[in-house]
């Protein structure tokens, strides 16, 4: 099976925008629980999560149109390369690392 063209882009200049402008951004990294977290670490979460999107899940959208999801034993199946994708997630990753 050849692999479709992955059509997924983001303006990532305006997500940084709607996070750091119009987001009260500042007042939610003031909680003591957030403390830690500043404008460099929420870019590097934002910059991943695009990459992400863009390297992973971006490829899978063509086979997902194609197959769709299916309810097979009152349980959904979805297309193969989905699991894949999902277990290389950045999350997961973050996950095994605890």
């Amino acid at each position: 099976m050849t692999s479709s063209p992955n059509r997924y882009k983001a303006d990532l200049r305006e997500l940084q925008f709607v996070l750091f402008e119009q987001f009260p951004f500042a007042d939610l990294v003031s909680a003591e629980r957030y403390r830690a977290w500043g404008a460099d670490e929420a870019r590097a979460v934002l910059n991943e999560t695009y990459r992400f999107c863009r390297e992973v899940l971006g490829p899978t959208n063509a086979v997902g149109d194609r197959e769709g999801a299916k309810l097979v034993d009152g349980k959904v199946k979805t297309p193969a390369p989905f699991k894949d994708a999902w277990s290389s997630s950045p999350r997961a990753a973050f996950r095994a690392s605890r």
